[in-house]
């Protein structure tokens, strides 16, 4: 017999979350012991629960992924983090994996693809899947400039790009159609940006860009 698979889906959306569920549930050797709407849940749920993957999204709000991914890794060094994510920008890609990630699969990944992201992170190893190899890929062709990235604050090309349409006036649910994400996602990234930037208001955070990429 073998061993079961204990797994905690975290996702902002509930639709999809019950979704993963039910695919999961179709095997008899994985179980979903629970679920989470942010990161700070996450954690919540591995402190009442014993887990062996953590199917993680990555714009979540109070606590995204990446925050969720890098406390795992150093309260629960043996659980297993795969990204299960819309982003695959490869500023976002690399970040996941310095934070302990064990795989990366964005949300277009078949059945068989997600279950063999899981059997392989379980052996030890690292699964990408070829959607984002092929980014990161296009990505080290690439040339790239310290100089640029210092201008940018840290920011990503996603972060950029909201900087951008809130400068131009746009609101968040404004943001939130155009880029085609949750007004959730887009307030996790202006906390972020405010972070990364030392900013704490919108004025702020405009004036300390406009030089930038603006």
């Amino acid at each position: 017999m073998r061993k079961e698979v204990r797994i905690v889906v975290a996702d902002d959306h509930r639709m999809v979350r019950k979704a993963w569920e039910l695919l999961l549930a179709e095997r008899d050797d994985f179980k979903v012991v629970g679920q989470a709407a942010n990161g700070a849940e996450v954690l919540q749920v591995l402190q009442e629960t014993r887990a062996d993957i953590v199917l993680m999204d990555l714009d979540m709000p109070v606590m995204n992924g990446i925050e969720a991914t890098d406390q795992i890794r150093n309260c629960y060094p043996w659980i297993k983090v795969i990204a299960l994510t819309m982003q695959k920008e490869s500023a976002y890609i690399k970040r996941f994996f310095a934070a302990g990630a064990s795989g990366f699969l964005t949300k277009n990944a078949s059945e068989d693809e997600l279950l063999d992201a899981v059997q392989q992170v379980l052996a030890g190893q690292r699964y990408l899947s070829k959607e984002v190899s092929e980014v990161l890929s296009s990505s080290l062709l690439a040339p790239t400039s310290d100089d640029a990235r210092s201008r940018l604050g840290g920011l990503s090309e996603r972060e950029v790009e909201i900087v951008k349409l809130i400068a131009a006036g746009n609101t968040t649910s404004q943001i939130a159609d155009k880029l085609s994400v949750s007004i959730k996602t887009v307030e996790s990234h202006r906390r972020n940006i405010f972070k990364k930037l030392e900013v704490k208001n919108v004025a702020q955070m405009i004036s300390k860009s406009k030089e930038r990429i603006i």
